[in-house]
């Protein structure tokens, strides 16, 4: 190692003194020796190895630098995978929110879906309900269809008999509010005429002791129509009273009989009245129809036996009470004048009834019923005189109040009281009151009753009444004698009431169908 330090001079390998030739020659030399030479080889191997190093150096720097160019693009690469994974997170998100709600909307779509098949198997079994049940109508209609056929030739037929019957049938007029106080004023004037009639001639006229004496009196006296009406032999005012009293009892009996009907069919009495009755009671509309169809009956037979009850009814009242009227000095102008007046009453009241009879309302009076079953509220007091009525047909400034009144203290009946019946259902309200005698009006007459009594002579001529017409008489029905004078009359009467009644029911049975 020393010769080889020696043998060089600034790095370079020569012997001064030598040639060229053999400077090169050394030079080859010492770079063998230098190969062979370990130091060398290891400082040629670490220079080698120094070269390699700054190569491998610089091939490292050149591939940090890529590295860091690959890092940076790696980092930008990295943020903007980052920013698309957020962006892809938000839009699971969303897809995770929709895929909830679709869920949900599934969720809810399945369950109207397991409804609408429930719906479904419903409406089926519905439908098949439906369907059978429009089988069943199918067929009831059909059935009612051959029913409406067979119901339409029964209309039919019903039709011509009701238009048959229409033309049989009297249009009944309705009772406007207005008609209501004028009926009343005229149903009034009924009780006034007869009031007025009785008072003029029993309630004032003088009577002949001879009258009392006669077997008249003692008919009158016990006339069952006229019980409880104390009727004394005095002349007195009391008796007299009581005597107009009987009278317009009788009279009112009189016209509750004869006039005071639904129709004029008959020559007097009152069969059918309590036939239209009974079927009012059973059937008030078709009692309506066949009272219109009696009154379209004729209209000259019913003004004929209108006037034949008018003779019935006059003479059967003067019958009875008439002997009343023969003057002290046997004059009988009095019982003309009361005949004809009393006829000429119930000529009126029949005239004017007449009219009632054709009202749409059926006018029944009340009359001769028990004592306990009398509404006190349907009479009033008989007045002493007769009074006008006022101009609304409301009750008479002369009527006695019936305050208080109980149906112990109603003594007899003089005047029906008047109810009307409503052809829709047949119920009856009172229409205008009747008049009774109570206790407070007889007790004078009573009195003198009872003093009387003790000094009646008794009748000679009582003991020759015959019982047939006792039995008669008492009936109170009428006078003595009517029924025996009138029984050819009443054999052909009731002939025509069979006959009536048979119409009767056959107009009945056609308004049923």
């Amino acid at each position: 190692m020393a010769s080889s330090a020696s043998a060089t001079t600034n790095g370079r390998l020569h012997t001064p003194d030598q040639p060229p030739e053999g400077l090169l020659g050394d030079l080859v030399r010492a770079i063998d020796t230098l190969y062979k030479d370990k130091s060398y080889q290891a400082l040629s191997k670490l220079v080698e190895e120094t070269r390699h190093l700054q190569s491998r150096n610089k091939e490292l720097e050149g591939q940090l630098t890529d590295w860091g160019d690959t890092e940076r693009k790696l980092m930008v690469m990295v943020a903007k995978v980052e920013r698309e994974i957020e962006n892809s997170e938000a839009r699971n998100n969303e897809k995770d929110e929709e895929l909830r709600i679709a869920r949900e909307r599934e969720m809810a779509a399945m369950t109207t879906l397991e409804e609408s098949k429930e719906e479904a198997a419903a409406l089926k079994k519905e439908l098949e309900s439906n369907k059978k049940e429009t089988r069943k109508a199918e067929e009831s209609s059909k059935a009612r269809e051959a029913e409406l056929t067979k119901l339409k030739g029964q209309y039919s037929t019903a039709s011509k008999e009701l238009a048959s019957l229409k033309e049989l049938s009297f249009p009944l007029k309705k009772i406007g509010n207005t008609d209501i106080g004028t009926i009343k004023k005229q149903i009034h004037g009924f009780f006034e005429d007869a009031h007025k009639l009785v008072h003029d001639f029993f309630g004032q006229v003088q009577i002949g002791n001879d009258i009392f004496q006669d077997k008249s009196w003692k008919h009158f006296q016990e006339d069952d129509r006229l019980a409880g009406i104390p009727l004394t032999r005095a002349d007195s005012q009391p008796s007299r009273h009581m005597r107009a009293a009987a009278v317009l009892r009788l009279i009112a009996l009189a016209a509750v009989e004869h006039l005071f009907q639904p129709v004029y069919l008959t020559e007097e009495g009152g069969e059918l009245r309590e036939v239209l009755d009974d079927v009012y009671f059973l059937d008030p509309p078709r009692a309506q129809r066949v009272r219109s169809v009696l009154l379209n009956i004729d209209e000259k037979i019913q003004e004929t036996c209108g006037k034949k009850r008018v003779e019935a009814a006059s003479r059967e009242v003067f019958e009875s009470v008439g002997f009343l009227l023969v003057s002290p000095d046997g004059s009988r102008d009095k019982q003309v004048e009361f005949r004809r007046g009393l006829k000429k009453w119930c000529d009126n009241t029949r005239q004017t009834w007449m009219e009632f009879q054709r009202l749409a309302g059926k006018f029944t009076v009340l009359f001769g019923e028990d004592k306990a079953s009398l509404r006190p509220e349907d009479w009033k007091p008989v007045p002493d005189k007769p009074t006008p009525p006022t101009k609304s047909g409301a009750p008479e400034s002369g009527a006695r109040s019936n305050d208080g009144m109980v149906s112990d203290d109603i003594v007899a009946q003089l005047w029906p009281a008047f109810f009307i019946s409503s052809a829709k259902d047949g119920i009856s309200q009172r229409f205008k009151g009747g008049y009774v005698l109570v206790n407070s009006q007889v007790t004078e007459a009573r009195r003198e009753a009872a003093n009387s009594r003790s000094f009646t002579p008794q009748s000679s001529v009582s003991a020759h009444i015959s019982s047939s017409e006792t039995s008669l008489y008492r009936s109170g029905t009428g006078a003595p004698n009517r029924k025996l004078r009138l029984e050819g009359a009443m054999s052909i009467s009731s002939a025509r009431m069979r006959a009536m009644c048979h119409w009767i029911q056959y107009i009945c049975s056609c308004s049923r169908r």
